[in-house]
């Protein structure tokens, strides 16, 4: 069984871990512009094919 230490130490955040979480926010924000972008530029070219039509 393993003491209290050796679990408070577990739950301390080292800083490669908090460069990871930063790194995996950063990416989720990035991906989330492009998901935006991707669904601006369909919008537009939907815009465009019912004034065609």
């Amino acid at each position: 069984m393993s003491s209290g230490k050796e679990i408070e130490r577990e739950n301390i955040p080292t800083l490669d871990s908090r460069y990871i979480q930063q790194h995996l926010a950063n990416e989720r924000t990035f991906l989330a512009w492009i998901r935006t972008a991707i669904a601006i530029i369909g919008v537009g070219f939907l815009d465009r094919i019912y004034i065609l039509i």
